[in-house]
């Protein structure tokens, strides 16, 4: 799904090979369904390690990472580059029907742009 109608900075590349933003559109965020162990998905492990554990002076732990394989993995991407992540579980005690949001991390470099919000309207579908 291709996300649209919010204004955002374009991706551009600086000097030092880093990703920067100006001028991007919301058309440019693409959200997927990320399978696990897959290269994407061990990128939203370090996005979520960044911006929710390391602050927090957390860390994973393998045993826990593993318990993540039956929950739903989504991935926000500015081009190439995941900016964004959201795990669903499923609530399986009460119903298969029934997910709970968890995990929810946007890049610093992206935050306040939309892209949680979107990953959530992306999730209820």
């Amino acid at each position: 799904i291709i996300i649209h109608k919010y204004s955002l900075d374009l991706i551009a590349q600086n000097s030092r090979n880093k990703m920067t933003i100006s001028n991007m559109n919301q058309e440019d965020i693409i959200c997927k369904v990320l399978v696990f162990n897959s290269d994407d998905q061990l990128k939203s492990i370090e996005l979520r390690y960044e911006v929710l554990r390391q602050p927090l002076g957390l860390d994973f732990k393998r045993t826990d990472l593993d318990k993540e394989s039956d929950q739903i993995h989504i991935g926000a991407f500015a081009g190439n580059k995941l900016v964004g992540v959201l795990l669903l579980k499923t609530m399986k005690d009460l119903s298969d029907d029934i997910l709970k949001m968890r995990q929810v991390a946007v890049s610093p470099d992206f935050q306040s742009k939309g892209i949680g919000k979107k990953m959530v309207q992306f999730s209820e579908k």
